[in-house]
Parts: C-alpha cells; sequence; structure tokens
C-alpha cells in the first residue's frame, strides 16, 4: 500500500513537540522538509525503475526510512535541539539513506503502485540515450603544429 505523510506523521515525543512549539516556523520548516524528503523518495523510486503512485504517497515499506530523514534534517535546522541529536537518530538516518540509495540503484523492490492511480510518465526518467557520437581525431603536424 502506498500512504502519504503529513507533519502530524513525524515520530516526536510529546515533550519534544511541546519544545518545538516554542520556536517561531517550526512547524512551516517540518512540512517543508516532510515535502521535500517524500518528493525525493519518490524520485529515488522512479530512479530505480519503477512507477510511482498518487502524489504525495510512497510504498508502506520505506516510510520508517523517510521519516527517520525527517526527524533528522529537521532537528539539524535548530541547533539549540543538539540534545535531541541523538546517536540512535543519526544512525537510523544513515541506514535510512543506505535503503534509499538502494532504492534508486535498482536494488530494493518496492511494492508496485496501484494500476488505477499510478502516475504515468511520458518518457523514461533517469535514462540517457546516445543519439550520436563522433570521433574526434587528432593530429600532429610538425610544420603546421596542432590540428583538430
Amino acid at each position: 500500500m502506498w500512504s502519504p505523510i503529513t507533519a502530524e506523521s513525524v515520530p516526536l515525543s510529546d515533550e519534544e513537540c511541546t519544545g518545538l512549539a516554542k520556536i517561531a516556523g517550526a512547524h512551516q520548516k517540518l512540512s517543508a522538509i516532510v515535502t521535500r524528503e517524500v518528493n525525493s523518495a519518490r524520485g529515488a523510486i522512479l530512479a530505480g525503475g519503477a512507477r510511482i503512485d498518487a502524489v504525495g504517497t510512497i510504498p508502506d515499506q520505506i516510510i520508517p526510512d523517510v521519516l527517520a530523514i525527517i526527524v533528522w534534517r529537521y532537528l539539524l535546522c535548530f541547533p539549540q535541539l543538539s540534545k535531541l541529536q541523538t546517536k540512535e537518530r543519526k544512525a537510523a538516518y544513515d541506514e535510512a539513506r543506505a535503503t534509499l540509495k538502494d532504492v534508486a540503484n535498482g536494488d530494493l523492490k518496492l511494492e508496485l503502485a496501484d494500476p488505477n492511480t499510478a502516475l504515468t510518465l511520458p518518457t523514461p526518467v533517469g535514462q540517457l540515450q546516445v543519439v550520436s557520437h563522433s570521433k574526434r581525431r587528432l593530429k600532429f603536424n610538425a610544420v603546421k603544429g596542432l590540428t583538430i
């Protein structure tokens, strides 16, 4: 199943949320990070050769990874929250980045998008096609110098 992630989905404790509520603009920053990281995960899925489902959704199997990335990036935005930047959260972030790298490389297979809601793209994404190429030849003429 493919599900959306919102700012309310981010796993922060009540105490953390209370502290963050005191910081001006914290909720808007969280929403921006959520949007960026969901789009980044969707890009990794496309790069891996899979189709994506409805806008703003990602496969449930990578939601914990995307949430770990969101939490870490969010906490880094506020220097006063250095106590919340634990080794465990950093390790979860590193593991999540490795998982998304596997997704982008096509090494991790994900749940298929629903054919009724999947987005179809007119051209392959993340692939290059060589239309033509020519070999340049380098000649050296001792009398006239170097010509290309």
